[in-house]
């Protein structure tokens, strides 16, 4: 007896063992009782025996592995803020908590229940990385630059997953997380034109016709209903278009998504940039351009079908390699973009040395990756509290 539950166990560590792999370099997507049983040659039967359900099996993982790695994180971990970003950003222990801490996000969108274990990992890692002197509970643009933070942080691991190649972010989010509310806000325009900002569109945007926008169209509703089980078939079924037809302009399902992928991100691009242009021409600035973060954060809120499909694309570009090169090299581009906003900012003297135009890039791009998977995974968030953190975060970018 003693014997078989020692085999027992050591089949349970083993399958755990596998579980964890398939998590962490394939995405919790992969991760099923079934494909658990092939990838660890045991049976389905042997399985269900120790895991009822997906659920159950990703919650012993958080309690059995995602601790383990938590604690090879913090141990000997710096005490001040630099250093604990610098490690959660930069080490080894830190990519796999950053990577388990995407995973769950991911996870609690697609199952409700398990969504207590994303909101739980996110509250330790705010409570390891506290930010600025005050009290958080008294102290709403504390709560909104933790909240920067933690969105940067998440952002991070998701982007740098996906193999966006970025610079080291550490140094800049933990100087302007933690520097102090400003006394009062600039009230003057920015010595600026709309001349002077960059374009909005993305690099080699294909021209589609009226039937192949028809078919995106359909595509985005369809991935934002079913998610990954949406076939060329389905998108035929609705749109009404013969298959010829269809196949003339995408070759594949992996076609059309791409198409899906560039229209969402085309779109974004440039809405973020026409309200950055009238940001510039306003008498307070700052708190224009916290605005206009706002109105972006409260469209992940209210535009469930947007959040669903950007989500969505970017869990399978975790499997798809082809996809996954696109929405690389498309964040990389509206990066850039960002970045040379930035750089107009630069040129009239109005950003700090200590912070380059490219590194602003990133800080605007990492936070909207981190935001959309929190909302996404139902974390509560503050308009107000994020809006005046922001607000917070730009004045200590910006010298007015």
């Amino acid at each position: 007896m003693r014997q078989r539950r020692r085999r027992f166990d050591d089949t349970t560590e083993h399958l755990r063992d596998t579980a964890v792999r398939l998590l962490l370099q394939h995405g919790a997507r992969s991760l099923t009782l079934e494909s658990l049983s092939e990838q660890g040659f045991a049976s389905v039967g042997s399985v269900y025996e120790r895991w009822g359900s997906r659920a159950s099996l990703i919650a012993d993982l958080v309690a059995t592995r995602f601790e383990g790695a938590w604690a090879a994180l913090a141990e000997g971990a710096p005490r001040h803020l630099l250093g604990r970003l610098e490690r959660l950003m930069n080490a080894s222990s830190g990519e796999t908590v950053g990577v388990w801490l995407v995973e769950l996000m991911h996870v609690a969108r697609d199952v409700p229940e398990l969504r207590c274990h994303a909101h739980d990992a996110l509250e330790r890692l705010a409570q390891w990385c506290p930010v600025g002197g005050g009290v958080a509970s008294a102290d709403i643009t504390e709560r909104g630059a933790q909240g920067w933070m933690l969105a940067n942080v998440i952002g991070h691991a998701q982007l740098r997953l996906g193999g966006a190649r970025m610079p080291n972010l550490a140094a800049a989010v933990a100087r302007l997380a933690s520097a102090p509310e400003p006394a009062s806000s600039p009230a003057r325009p920015l010595p600026m034109s709309p001349n002077d900002l960059p374009s909005a569109g993305l690099s080699d945007q294909p021209v589609l016709d009226d039937v192949a926008r028809h078919l995106v169209g359909v595509t985005r509703r369809l991935i934002a209903e079913a998610g990954g089980e949406t076939s060329v078939r389905a998108v035929l079924a609705e749109a009404g278009v013969a298959a010829g037809s269809l196949y003339r302009r995408f070759d594949s399902k992996r076609a059309l998504l791409l198409g899906v992928l560039e229209s969402e991100l085309a779109s974004a691009s440039y809405e973020w940039v026409q309200g950055l242009m009238e940001a510039t021409r306003s008498d307070d600035p700052i708190g224009r351009l916290a605005w206009v973060f706002r109105q972006r954060f409260e469209t992940l809120y209210a535009d469930a079908e947007t959040r669903q499909v950007i989500l969505e694309l970017t869990a399978q570009a975790r499997t798809d390699e082809v996809l996954r090169r696109t929405v690389v090299a498309q964040v990389e581009y509206v990066a850039a973009v960002r970045a040379a906003f930035f750089e107009r900012f630069a040129a009239v003297g109005v950003v700090t040395r200590d912070v380059t135009p490219e590194m602003c890039g990133w800080l605007v791009q990492a936070p909207a990756a981190g935001y959309r998977l929190m909302v996404g995974a139902g974390v509560p968030l503050d308009a107000d509290e994020l809006e005046a953190g922001i607000a917070r975060v730009f004045w200590n970018i910006l010298s007015l």
